[in-house]
């Protein structure tokens, strides 16, 4: 694929998503660093690029103008960014699409499309760093990491339900104390 390769100065995902990402939010303690931490998943860690002028389809982009990239998304010029993964190895890569309305001291914010069968499909959308759980086939099980400020931070859990993932639990890190929410069924 063709694109810009972003540098560290706008962003990369190496740095606000995991490894190196507790020292960009300030002197974590040891414990906080090992919450940050998701045991059994691997770190996703691919860089931000610019897609290229014709990298995304018509349909993805019609799909796109349906949610907030800012002030500047109206402008024909707009350059979207982010990148692609397999997420459930299917050969077709999903589209990680960088959002800089919803991105802050949590991290960078993503919205992820897949093509389903009903066409472009808005998966998932996370904040912070990205794990994914190993899977044969089929659509992994999958992890985040944001903080919140401070010293806190929270892992969210998703699995794959029909057309898109659903938060199964929320893991809080605050002032050197675990908590665990499962989240209420959406209707």
């Amino acid at each position: 694929m063709s694109g810009t390769i972003r540098t560290m100065e706008t962003k990369t995902l190496i740095l606000l998503m995991g490894l190196a990402a507790p020292q960009a939010f300030g002197d974590p303690s040891v414990e906080a660093l090992a919450f940050c931490e998701v045991q059994g998943a691997k770190l996703l860690s691919i860089g931000i690029k610019v897609f290229a002028d014709g990298e995304l389809s018509a349909p993805l982009l019609k799909e796109l103008r349906n949610y907030d990239f800012g002030p500047d998304e109206e402008k024909d010029t707009y350059k979207f960014e982010g990148f692609t993964y397999d997420l459930n190895k299917d050969g077709k890569p999903e589209w990680f699409v960088y959002s800089p309305t919803y991105s802050g001291s949590g991290g960078s914010a993503f919205l992820v499309f897949s093509k389903l069968d009903s066409g472009w499909t808005r998966i998932l959308d996370y904040q912070g760093g990205f794990w994914v759980f190993p899977s044969e086939k089929g659509w992994p099980r999958v992890a985040h990491v944001s903080r919140g400020g401070g010293g806190n931070y929270t892992k969210g859990y998703g699995e794959f339900k029909a057309t898109q993932y659903e938060t199964t639990l929320i893991v809080r890190y605050s002032d050197g104390k675990v908590t665990e929410e499962i989240p209420k069924k959406q209707e």
